[in-house]
């Protein structure tokens, strides 16, 4: 199950990709809409994200979590330069809540920015909706989708649960035949690090001759293979942007060849790593 949970980000960067906006332009024409709260922390660090998947993965999985193990990564480090590169990589990137079975009976359960293939259903989801996209043994794949901001949707969803409580008071049997059953056991979290994604990832090195050279041996150390290697021009400091994308790789394994490249005297900055749909 993966959703795009949260009306606000997804409005964000709908305005990022499609009129060219900062992500602080963006955001405050969402607060000016009213989609936005005037401390917005929540939306743009993935919290509400966080306690929305925790729900929607202990109704699949019929057991619940900790919110407080559920990995977050919010979308304040993605910037217009982000929006332009995945488009022309074929991604669009969404705010997403993920959760599904991981290893030795653990659920992979996380919140983060992720690159999405732009035939992907979810990849269309744009502005204030939300969607949530469902892969089952039996169902094969579905998708769900409506507003996810704004004083109506919210309206309507706060006296949906009113009366979905009033009509459980008065017909107990009724409600508890159609409500799953919830484990009382905590599931376990599929540690972060040992999750599998391909990813994208950009960052800043000196313009010198051999740079790309040495970011392609820090990763093959590692056992992380390349997918594609860019470079989007050089700054006035004498600095250039390199992007990359990975083949899908263990955390850990990309995280160690990223510990290595920040110790290269020609790194400047690893701006940001996202984490890719596959």
């Amino acid at each position: 199950m993966a959703g795009i949970v949260n009306g606000t980000t997804n409005y964000i960067l709908t305005k990022m990709e499609h009129e060219n906006k900062s992500f602080n332009d963006a955001l405050r024409e969402a607060q000016a809409a009213g989609y936005a709260e005037a401390d917005p922390g929540d939306d743009i660090e993935g919290r509400d994200v966080v306690y929305k998947i925790a729900i929607l993965s202990s109704l699949a999985f019929q057991s619940p979590v900790k919110v407080e193990d559920i990995y977050r990564q919010g979308i304040t480090e993605i910037t217009d330069l982000d929006i332009r590169l995945a488009s022309e990589f074929g991604y669009r990137i969404k705010m997403i809540g993920l959760a599904q079975h991981g290893a030795g009976g653990k659920l992979d359960v996380r919140v983060h920015p992720m690159l999405i293939p732009g035939n992907h259903p979810l990849a269309g989801v744009e502005g204030v909706n939300n969607a949530i996209f469902i892969s089952g043994s039996a169902v094969g794949e579905i998708m769900l989708s409506g507003p996810g901001a704004g004083r109506f949707p919210t309206a309507s969803a706060v006296v949906g649960d009113l009366i979905n409580i009033a009509s459980s008071m008065r017909l107990p049997d009724f409600a508890s035949y159609f409500r799953p059953t919830i484990s009382s056991s905590i599931k376990e979290i599929f540690p972060i690090e040992d999750t599998t994604n391909a990813y994208y990832i950009r960052l800043e090195t000196q313009d010198t001759p051999g740079v790309i050279g040495k970011l392609g041996l820090a990763f093959g150390s590692h056992g992380v293979s390349l997918h594609s290697v860019t470079q989007k021009g050089v700054a006035g400091n004498g600095h250039a942007t390199i992007v990359l994308l990975t083949h899908a790789v263990r955390e850990k394994l990309l995280q160690a060849a990223l510990a290595e490249i920040k110790a290269q005297p020609t790194t400047k900055q690893v701006g940001i790593v996202l984490r890719v749909l596959i």
